[in-house]
């Protein structure tokens, strides 16, 4: 059995954005495993905002 979790970040720097993402993806448990991340931008008032959904799998469960 495994866990599903997700993570979110959203950002209106684009560079911000990817460093946040980045850190995320490294302050992960060694014992997740990424598995998917769903990107997204999203415009408003002249502004972007840039989204991502972090979706990775807790591992440790998976020993028996």
């Amino acid at each position: 059995m495994y866990d599903l979790c997700f993570r979110l970040t959203t950002e209106s720097d684009p560079d911000l954005f990817q460093e946040q993402l980045n850190r995320e993806i490294r302050d992960l448990d060694e014992d997740a495993v990424p598995v998917e991340a769903e990107l997204s931008t999203h415009v408003s008032g002249g502004q972007v905002d840039y989204s991502a959904l972090l979706h990775y799998k807790d591992a440790k469960l998976w020993e028996g």
